[in-house]
């Protein structure tokens, strides 16, 4: 066993035993450095038992959980409506099993969902205050420092890199599309908190952003720009001319940096609408996929069950778009747009909840904006921010790849929610003991319920 297998089984026993002992919040932690480490993946994992080391470690959490107390008047989860939409989806999906047209596929992808319920419940209820919250983010941001430094020390021969990420990113769309948020998630850590968090996320940011131009993704260099601009509007308005500042600074270096091929291959996003005859193979698949699912979508109506698609793909798909094996095999082809996934695979029922799931967490991140003139910490101001843009960055990124089941949503889902339960607590004023401007009347009250409020605000009033 080599030394580095040694020093990570010490640092993840003493991480979940300090879980256990002092705080969850160390599982959690945990939970995410597993998501990237995932020792299956690496060289130095190979002589360790396989333990399953994320589920290890999100079970230990649970029952840190269990061990500590909570804060006595926070309201439930599922008081949360994103959290039930969700709920509501993860549900569906199972009722689907009844009718999914491939069950060895629709199954775990059920499993996986209801996983990422528990992660859910497991994120809100840990993060109850704003360096819990920011230690999350460090964290992501350290796991994104990782993949972007095996890029850099292993660079793909053809300019971009496959195979470097853990379980859901090992694609490089995916990796590239993970990196983006970590590059939104160290923009809000460099504005906030303590000198030394400032400067790991200062330090991090370039190896991340060479991992992202290693990807060549243009979905995730879409996905990243979307997301920048949510991350600009919900900041708070002091560091706003920073954002933009270091944002154009940025997009100099990358002019800079970034080698021809990369900008090419960015180049033909807009070949679809310009030139014709610059669109390459891989964006005529995209075309020709998203008008088949649309017939897909109208001939199932209750959705076609997780990898639908793929199944469908043989009878509404020529074959010229079809995918091919080595030996030159004809094979399927899956989804590589996330909202028509959901579509096809989910059915009209599954749209609508997903949708309302968008929109009541994006409400939630809009409805916390004008708490900023309220005494809100600029530090949470900036947790805000990013949070909104990685979330953005995944839907936009996921207009070019099936990103229904990407993790980084689900993290990001549930430190909403838990933001959205925490800003108000954070307020040197509670939202309830706020004199209104106007005077008492319907639409004053209108106002007030529109606020995030705690149980203990609902008990004051």
């Amino acid at each position: 066993m080599s030394l580095t297998s040694v020093i990570f089984l010490i640092a993840f026993a003493a991480a979940l035993l300090t879980s256990l002992f002092r705080h969850p919040a160390y599982g959690l932690y945990t939970y995410v450095a597993i998501f990237y480490l995932h020792p299956p993946d690496r060289w130095w994992g190979a002589a360790l038992p396989d333990l399953r080391w994320s589920l290890l470690a999100a079970f230990v959490t649970l029952v840190s959980l269990w061990r500590h107390e909570r804060m006595a008047d926070r309201p439930g989860w599922l008081q949360n409506k994103a959290l039930a939409l969700f709920l509501a989806f993860v549900v569906w999906f199972w009722l689907q099993s009844l009718w999914a047209l491939d069950i060895d596929s629709h199954i775990p992808g059920a499993i996986l969902f209801t996983k990422y319920l528990l992660l859910v419940y497991l994120i809100y209820t840990i993060v109850q205050t704003e360096e819990i919250l920011r230690n999350v983010l460090l964290v992501h941001v350290l796991g994104c420092l990782f993949l972007g430094w095996l890029v850099l020390s292993a660079p793909a021969a053809d300019g971009r890199f496959e195979g470097v990420g853990g379980p859901g990113i090992k694609d490089v769309n995916a990796l590239g599309m993970q990196l983006a948020t970590g590059l939104l998630a160290a923009s809000a850590l460099v504005l906030g908190g303590a000198r030394w968090i400032r400067i790991v996320a200062m330090a991090a940011t370039p190896f991340i952003a060479n991992g992202l131009v290693q990807t060549a993704s243009r979905g995730a260099v879409v996905g990243l720009l979307a997301g920048g601009i949510v991350v600009v509007l919900a900041t708070p308005a002091r560091f706003r001319r920073i954002y933009t500042g270091l944002g154009v600074l940025g997009l100099l270096i990358l002019a800079q940096l970034a080698p021809t091929t990369f900008w090419e291959r960015i180049g033909t996003i807009a070949a679809p609408v310009e030139k014709k005859e610059e669109v390459d193979t891989s964006t005529l698949t995209r075309l020709a996929l998203a008008n088949a699912q649309l017939r897909m979508a109208f001939d199932h109506p209750f959705g076609a069950g997780h990898r639908g698609t793929e199944v469908l793909s043989t009878s509404y798909l020529e074959e010229k778009y079809m995918s091919r094996s080595a030996r030159g095999e004809l094979g399927a082809r899956s989804s590589h747009n996330t909202l028509l996934s959901v579509l096809v695979e989910q059915g009209v029922i599954g749209a609508i909840l997903y949708a309302s799931l968008l929109v009541a967490v994006f409400g939630q991140m809009r409805r916390l904006k004008p708490l900023d003139d309220r005494g809100l910490p600029e530090g949470l101001g900036t947790f805000r921010a990013a949070i909104a843009g990685c979330l953005t960055c995944v839907l936009v990124a996921g207009q070019f790849t099936d990103y229904l089941i990407a993790e980084v949503f689900v993290w990001c889902l549930a430190l909403a929610a838990a933001l959205y339960d925490l800003a108000p607590r954070a307020l040197p004023v509670k939202p309830a003991e706020i004199v209104p401007k106007t005077p008492p009347g319907p639409a004053a009250a209108v106002r007030t319920r529109r606020l995030p409020a705690t149980r203990a605000t609902h008990r004051r009033r």
